[in-house]
Formats: structure tokens, sequence, C-alpha cells
């Protein structure tokens, strides 16, 4: 069975449910990211219900979300139709600048579809595990607490892996089924920078997509990047911000996108959960008090259902050295091995973090950048507990875990540069406190 089959059905899923969430007038770049998000979202969900229900995954079965999803499409169609709501479609021809876009987005699009995902954390991470899941038809909890496979990060979220273990019960290879996920996670980082850097106007727009869709590392198929959770984190951490900036500007509607990207990116990664709790931590300062429960909910229940089933499952993590002396020499350590570690890709995720963070921007980003250097502190008090000697350790991720929010940095700086501030920054309405949320 074709790879692209468990991603195409997400999507579908997903379809109806941004119909449903976001209303006829949608332009298509916010349909495909949305539809994208919730297409994850539904089909996590999904294979994560029928895991609690003891029900083993089948290919029938995951179809359900698929044709719920194309139900709602129906159901939104008929309602459209016969006049229950005014809105208009918000399809139109694509212009210069989005054809551009989209002609360097499919490139890349084409490339990762086109090779089956090889790097050594899919090999003997995500990929392993979702062979595991796939053979047992769900999350092998048994197999998970088996320690001599702990430096597979047993006690990682499922998310990633359980999206390729999908694609494994309709038949396809993992590697190949990771390819597909990556295309469709491209396609979605390009539109999703677009969407950002949309105020800004459409060439800057474009720039951005590019940009996004070609981040270096995050995407590239290398023995280190191919076939990991990275570029999914990065997408849907996109998807995240955009969906605050929103909520900044109309208060009245729960932040449904900002919501489901928070619930998912928290089941994608460590790195993923932590930034998704800043995110929603700082984001409920700026939020009425009504909306503070149903998106602690939303973007929160996932990730703390997982930890409770790691904790009461006895599944290992990786382990940590609490020492303080040891610290503080890790600590004094960490400016050399980051130096010695330096590549090309490395200072420019440095040097693109550190302008999100110092340079001038609308007063309303601080809930991003706030979340951004937290996160960055706890990466690198990550390091600092970590087992493994620090100069092997950083030398071997720390490039790839800040190419997560290298997208999203790149396309705020885009936003900032190029948008009049008294424009960026939209007014806060009358005894709310939400409208200035994440330009």
């Amino acid at each position: 069975m074709t790879p692209f089959l468990a991603p195409l059905l997400a999507l579908a899923a997903g379809w109806g449910l941004d119909r449903i969430t976001s209303g006829q007038a949608a332009r298509l770049e916010d349909r495909f990211t949305g539809s994208l998000v919730w297409g994850i979202a539904a089909m996590g969900t999904w294979m994560a219900m029928l895991d609690l229900a003891g029900i083993r995954w089948s290919p029938v079965l995951l179809s359900v979300p698929a044709l719920a999803g194309l139900v709602l499409v129906l159901m939104t169609e008929h309602r459209w139709h016969t006049g229950e709501t005014q809105s208009t479609p918000g399809w139109r021809w694509p212009g210069v600048w989005e054809t551009a876009a989209l002609a360097a987005a499919a490139v890349r699009v084409v490339l990762v579809a086109t090779i089956p995902a090889f790097g050594w954390d899919f090999r003997y991470i995500w990929g392993l595990k979702a062979r595991v899941f796939a053979a047992a038809g769900g999350i092998d909890l048994r197999w998970l607490t088996w320690k001599p496979f702990t430096l597979a990060h047993l006690d990682y979220p499922p998310l990633w892996s359980g999206l390729i273990a999908a694609g494994r019960i309709f038949g396809a290879p993992p590697g190949a089924v990771a390819g597909a996920w990556g295309a469709l996670i491209v396609a979605g980082l390009g539109a999703a920078c677009w969407r950002i850097v949309r105020p800004a106007g459409r060439p800057v727009a474009a720039l951005a997509a590019v940009a996004g869709s070609w981040a270096p590392v995050l995407l590239a198929p290398t023995i280190q990047t191919s076939g990991s959770a990275g570029p999914l984190a990065a997408f849907l951490l996109v998807m995240a911000a955009a969906g605050l900036m929103d909520t900044g500007k109309d208060a009245s509607q729960f932040p449904w996108i900002a919501a489901i990207s928070l619930a998912a990116l928290a089941v994608t990664k460590h790195e993923g959960t932590a930034i998704a709790v800043l995110l929603v931590v700082f984001a409920l300062r700026r939020m009425p008090r009504r909306r503070w429960i149903p998106l602690l909910s939303v973007a929160l229940l996932p990730a703390a259902a997982w930890q409770l089933t790691v904790s009461l499952a006895g599944i290992p993590p990786l382990p940590q050295i609490l020492i303080p002396a040891r610290m503080l020499h890790r600590a004094l350590l960490f400016p050399s091995a980051v130096a010695a570690a330096a590549t090309p890709v490395l200072l420019l995720e440095l040097v693109v973090l550190a302008l999100v963070l110092i340079c001038p921007s609308p007063p309303g980003a601080r809930v991003i950048r706030l979340s951004l250097a937290v996160w960055l502190a706890l990466v690198v008090l990550v390091y600092l507990l970590s087992a493994p000697d620090l100069r092997w350790h950083v030398a071997t991720s720390l490039e790839r875990v800040l190419a997560i929010p290298l997208p999203l940095s790149l396309a705020l700086l885009l936003r900032w540069t190029f948008l009049p501030r008294h424009i960026d920054e939209p007014a806060p309405a009358a005894g709310n406190r939400s409208a200035m949320i994440g330009s």
C-alpha cells in the first residue's frame, strides 16, 4: 500500500474538523495547515482511544477519522449552500509570489517524499518504536519498560512513532511512511510560515515560506536528522504561534488551532513538551480567565496523560545526574563544548535565536520571546544533568534541538522587520487583556 495512505487519511479527517472550527472563509494556506494540525491530532487521539479500549489497530479502524472528516465536510457544505452562513470562500488563484513559493517548496516536498527515512534516531528510536507498535497493534507498554532499550528514549511521547505505525498498519515500510509524513510537514511548514508573515506582504511571506520549507538541518536527509520528530515539532510550534497571534486579534473565539497545535506539540518529544507548557503558561496571563480551564484541558491533557502512563507503567527515562559540583563543572565546560561543535548551521541557529530574543518587536511578542528564553535555559540545564560526555552530547544533538524553533524564529524576524509596529500590534479591546498575545 502507498506510504501516503495514512497521512492522506489523517488530512481528510482534519479537513472536516478545520471547516467546523474555522468556517467557510479560510484562506487556502490556512485551510491546509489547519487540516494538517487537526488531522495529526485526530489520528493520534483515535489511536490512543483504541489502545485504551484494548482494541487492536487495523486498517479499517484507522480509516474511521477520515470517514468522519468527510461527513463533516458534506455537512458544512450543505449548511453553507443552504444559506445558513453569509461568509464567502477564501479561495483565489495564486499570484506570482504564491506560485514562486509553491514551486520552491514543491522541490523540497518531492525530495523528502522520495527518500525513505534512514537516520540513526529513526532506526533506533522512532522507526523502531513504530515497528513495535504496529506489530503489537497498539502502544506496547511492556516493551517500553524493557531496560536494555533505554537508549531508545522509551519515555518519549508516542505521537511521531504512532503516526509512522499507522502507515505500517496499512502495509507500507516505516521509512517510506516517515518520508510521506515528512513531505506533508515540509509543505505545512512553508504554508505556516507564510501564514505568520502574510501581513507584511506577499514577497516577504514568500521568502518566509521558502525559508520554512528549506530550513537547514531540520529537514536535511542526513544520518543525524532523517526521520526524526524535529520537523513535526517545528511545524506544530509555528502553528501554535500563529494560533496565538490570531487569538490576539479576535478574543471572542476559542483558540482552537493554538490549543490543538500545543496539544500535539506536547506529545512529540520532550523539547516539544517543554515549549508547549511554557507557551500555555505565559499565554494564560493574557487571556480571559474563562479561557484558562478549556485551554489547559485541551493543550496539556494529552501530555499529562502520557506522563502518568510513563509513571504507572514504570517506563525508564534516560539517567540524569543531579550533583551540584558536577553540574557546575559541566556549566564551565559548556561554552567550549558549543564552540567545538560549531558548524555553520549551528551558528546560524544561535544568531537567529539571539536576534529573536533581543531585536525590537511588538510588546505582544513577549509571550513567544519569554517562552523561547526559558526553553533555551531548560535545554542548557538538560545538558548539565545528562549522563553522557558533554562534548559528545552537544556535538551530536544541539544542532537538531535548536532546529525546532528555527522556522518560527525566521518567520518572526521577517514579520517584525517588514511589518510596521503600529499595524502589527492590535489595539486591546476594552476590559480584555488578550489582544496582545503574540504579534
